[in-house]
């Protein structure tokens, strides 16, 4: 009689674990799915990451044309101004020289 118990509950303790090991092998799939997924991710975020690193690298580099273009613009500017405002000078001496004579 305790023997018969006894193979009994082994039996449904072997069943048990058989259970826990296929509960286990789910477990451990999803966590391998799981892993895959987020590695995957991972590798599209650095690819993402990179791009955004040489877009931004490429407008820096714009903004520095620009500004070296916009600074020489008005360095140029500013000299055309200062050829005016002399020009404006002999113009307004001339007529200073026109008017007195």
């Amino acid at each position: 009689m305790a023997w018969a118990i006894v193979t009994k509950a082994w039996a449904i303790g072997v069943k048990a674990w058989v259970i826990v090991a296929k509960v286990w092998a789910i477990v451990a799939k999803a966590w391998a799915t799981a892993w895959a997924i987020v590695t995957k991710a991972w590798a599209i975020g650095v690819k993402a990451w990179v791009i955004v690193a040489k877009v931004w690298a490429i407008v820096a580099k714009a903004w520095a044309t620009a500004w070296a273009i916009v600074t020489k613009a008005w360095a140029i500017g500013v000299k055309a101004w200062v050829i005016v405002v002399k020009a404006w000078a002999i113009v307004a001496k001339a007529w200073a020289i026109v008017g007195a004579g």
